[in-house]
């Protein structure tokens, strides 16, 4: 199982993570895979901080390449696992949208995709064993998280933004999905059991 073969692998158990959250912007979890005390249930939830992988890490490689911060594994009740790629972004100011940009975001999942899982890891990421994998631009460049409708207020606001180009984008493509990266308000999205 995956799960298990991450926990063996010493580059990447050293960057594994209990929340996904960074800068005040984080992503939540289904109740079923956490524990009595609220905490996650490292056997079925792994998640690995790619940011602080050496390969990606400005404090251990020369010039490296971009790359999301958050890969999520879950395991699944058939023996599959779900990947969640997320990226957190804390994003204000007067140009509130400008660090989300296809062209600022893109390369990130790219590398997560391509260069981590297809290359590095392809021995560990089976295509046969992959039941889905999702894609989350996580970020709140207009303050509506916690607000009743602010899922509503996001996707308006979004239609008018450079956050709507994401829809139109080109997927990229792993093991036979077609991933597209949706942008979304935290503290979505949450993580399901599957």
């Amino acid at each position: 199982m995956i799960l298990n073969e991450v926990i063996q692998i010493p580059e990447l158990f050293a960057i594994r993570r209990l929340d996904v959250s960074e800068n005040g912007v984080g992503i939540t979890f289904h109740p079923e895979l956490l524990n009595e005390q609220g905490d996650l249930r490292e056997d079925l939830v792994c998640i690995l901080k790619l940011d602080e992988y050496h390969a990606y890490n400005t404090r251990t490689a020369h010039n490296p390449p971009k790359v999301i911060d958050n890969l999520v594994i879950v395991k699944c009740c058939d023996g599959r696992i779900s990947v969640y790629l997320i990226e957190l972004r804390l994003s204000n100011g007067r140009r509130p949208t400008r660090r989300l940009h296809p062209g600022e975001i893109e390369d990130k999942f790219s590398t997560a995709i391509h260069d981590f899982i297809e290359k590095r890891y392809a021995n560990v990421f089976s295509g046969d064993f992959i039941k889905e994998i999702k894609a989350y631009l996580v970020a709140d460049p207009w303050k509506h998280s916690g607000k009743e409708n602010a899922d509503e207020l996001f996707a308006k606001k979004m239609k008018a933004s450079a956050l709507d180009a994401y829809s139109s984008r080109k997927p990229f493509r792993l093991f036979g999905h077609n991933i597209l990266i949706s942008p979304i308000v935290p503290p979505e999205p949450v993580i399901t059991p599957c």
